[in-house]
């Protein structure tokens, strides 16, 4: 049996991103700014209070010995939103605002760590545990509650699940050497995205894995909303498609990260030059390919992408039309 939903799907959608929110919040919370670009600051790094960002920026400029030159005679204009169009400028205001390159150690020029990912195994990039870990604990969650899917129910899922996301997030190899703004960009933008496709994981995974059949009657007992059935249609041939794939472990996470690292002109992702963090992992993904499955590789590389970009458009439509809970139902049979 399912409880009927009457109108409280606002109501839901708010309180999913509250959790998300307050971290946020938390976060976010300083009197003090960036002396370079006017950002939040995280302390004194180098003689001058600063962001990490900056910080970064600096220590990577000097242990590298990079050379800048500014296009604009060195009137480039550097704060929060333009601090990554001249590095020249931003070098030359580090400098005026008391860093001192001394306080770096020069005999030494450690990659970054976006620079270490081609450098490593591919185990060491991914952690695949987590997906085990988010099955046991929701699935103690439906058992606790007879696998009635009330409000509570996805309210304490989606807890679940996005403190699961910020955790996850912070472990990927690319974390440290990005600043707040990017962390703000991916944990408010893409925590949704990261939410449906672990709820297709875990259907897939069940052991009794739900008919398109069932995923209907769910949703009719569940909802009274009418306009839902081409949705619908297109969500059942969308998951129809991804237990084709039969994904491994191993393509789940990378998966996963590029759904994070996603370009899309409307959510202006190319200020944070998402594109380049996209490149490595599409090449670790095609490298996992070949070695895995050697003759299917490239269609099944291509099967991939898609598949990213088709969770990504459902999960915008769920948004959008306050349906978040839709996929929550594949998890009952």
């Amino acid at each position: 049996m399912f409880r009927v939903a009457t109108s409280y799907e606002g109501d839901l959608f708010r309180k999913f991103k509250l959790k998300h929110d307050r971290y946020i919040q938390i976060s976010s919370k300083s009197t003090h700014r960036c002396a370079v670009c006017h950002d939040t600051a995280s302390g004194i790094h180098y003689g001058s209070r600063t962001c990490e960002g900056c910080k970064g920026f600096f220590k990577r400029t000097i242990q590298r010995r990079k050379t800048y030159r500014c296009k604009n005679n060195g009137l480039c204009t550097v704060d929060k939103s333009q601090r990554n169009r001249c590095q020249y400028c931003r070098f030359q205001k580090c400098l005026t605002k008391g860093m001192v390159t001394s306080n770096i150690r020069t005999d030494r020029s450690p990659k970054s760590s976006i620079e270490q990912i081609d450098d490593k195994p591919l185990d060491q990039l991914i952690h695949e545990d987590i997906l085990e870990k988010i099955s046991i604990n929701l699935q103690t969650l439906l058992k606790s509650n007879q696998q009635i899917l009330s409000k509570e129910l996805v309210r304490k899922m989606s807890c679940l699940l996005i403190d699961t996301f910020i955790n996850w997030y912070r472990t990927l190899p690319f974390y440290s050497d990005m600043d707040k703004n990017f962390h703000e960009f991916i944990l408010k933008n893409r925590w949704s995205s990261f939410v449906v496709f672990i709820l297709c994981y875990l259907s897939k995974n069940a052991k009794q894995l739900i008919s398109n059949e069932k995923f209907y009657e769910n949703i009719r007992n569940y909802t009274q909303n009418s306009n839902l059935s081409l949705f619908i249609k297109q969500f059942c041939q969308f998951f129809s498609e991804f237990l084709q794939i039969n994904l491994t472990d191993t393509e789940y996470m990378l998966v996963m990260i590029l759904l994070i690292l996603q370009t899309d002109k409307c959510d202006q992702t190319e200020k944070f030059n998402f594109q380049s963090l996209h490149e490595i992992y599409f090449k670790l993904m095609h490298t996992y390919e070949m070695q895995t499955f050697p003759h299917e590789h490239s269609c099944r590389a291509a099967s991939l992408i898609r598949l990213s970009q088709q969770i990504h458009h459902l999960t915008q439509f769920l948004i959008k039309n306050q349906h978040f809970y839709l996929p929550f139902l594949l998890l009952f049979n």
